[in-house]
């Protein structure tokens, strides 16, 4: 057995900290909420108050319902990749735990990037006293897998507008960008040092390095192909539960290209402008886009109602999901 199989029970009496303390967890998920609806303010009146109001009473119990089982099949897939890498680094959990820490990351969504699903590996380690520099990489390689599947249905998607084979040319140079950081030290190193000089992650920069030291046979081409794949089928699973929701409207024609473009280009903006969660850029992104690509039927007050309720569906769910989680490990372990 190797010395990173772990078969024991877990620790008892541990419970970590979501973040540095429960205060200051507490305080981001209070300053997310209070900037969600400021959000929500603002979608509404971009869509008319009466007019998205009246919009989402239109919308079917079953559409709202499908796409919520749609949004939380993405965290159980992911949850498998999660499984998958651990495996990759020598790591073996029960499955059922791993996806319980898997879930518990997501109450971290907020923070920019989702670097505070970093969680997990605090977790592993009180419960099962596993180095976080062994997890920490399967973290990073999590957000290398799911920017370069944003980058893809984004570029997939493209192909619907004029001229969009562009858009997918640049996107695949932009994945094939990433595999090199990733691959190749020298690029990899460079970006290290620049992004251990943003204020949000400067002080996480030893961990950063040690992540990256560690990456290795996270990003071999079978590891790295089939955890993008699976990020394809997890983030795809959104782009269709955006195309049940906006189809559900009466008199509106939507293809799942668009959909693919219209979710993936805003969520991936809104993660790269390192605001929580995307807050705000997603929002205006993805409102702007659905009624500029839905056609005549497509109105503001729907392209709002449609962004307001996507939002709910998938990322103050797995909000919820992940305080849920998280109370359920720590009663647990």
């Amino acid at each position: 057995m190797s010395s990173r199989e772990v078969d024991s029970q877990p620790l008892q009496g541990e419970a970590p900290n979501p973040s540095t303390s429960d205060g200051k967890w507490f305080s981001r998920l209070l300053f997310g909420l209070v900037l969600g609806v400021a959000v929500w303010a603002g979608l509404l009146f971009y869509g008319d108050v009466s007019a998205t109001l009246d919009a989402t009473k239109q919308l079917s119990l079953g559409a709202l319902f499908a796409a919520l089982f749609l949004s939380t099949l993405n965290y159980f897939i992911r949850a498998y990749r999660w499984q998958r890498l651990l495996h990759t680094v020598d790591v073996r959990i029960p499955m059922g735990e791993s996806t319980v820490v898997f879930l518990a990351g997501l109450s971290m969504t907020l923070t920019p990037m989702k670097v505070g699903e970093i969680l997990k590996s605090a977790l592993l380690k009180q419960s099962r006293q596993i180095p976080i520099a062994t997890t920490a990489p399967v973290v990073m390689a999590e957000r290398i897998t799911d920017l370069a599947s944003m980058v893809l249905l984004a570029s997939i998607g493209s192909l619907s507008l004029d001229r969009g084979y562009y858009v997918a040319v640049a996107g695949t140079l932009l994945v094939g960008a990433i595999v090199a950081v990733c691959t190749i030290r020298p690029l990899g190193e460079a970006l290290l040092r620049l992004c251990t000089q943003l204020p949000v992650v400067k002080h996480k920069a030893s961990s950063l390095r040690d992540a990256y030291d560690n990456l290795g046979v996270l990003v071999a081409p079978t590891p790295l192909f089939q955890a993008t794949v699976l990020g394809l089928l997890a983030w795809g699973t959104h782009c269709v539960a955006l195309l049940v929701l906006v189809r559900s409207f009466p008199d509106v024609t939507f293809s799942l290209a668009e959909s693919l473009f219209a979710y993936s280009t805003p969520l991936l903006a809104g993660t790269l402008s390192m605001l929580p969660g995307g807050l705000g850029l997603t929002e205006a992104s993805m409102a702007g886009l659905l009624q500029g690509m839905g056609g005549p039927g497509l109105t503001a007050a729907i392209a709002a109602a449609s962004t307001i309720l996507i939002r709910l569906v998938t990322f103050w769910w797995a909000i919820l999901v992940g305080v849920a989680s998280l109370v359920l490990w720590r009663r647990r372990y």
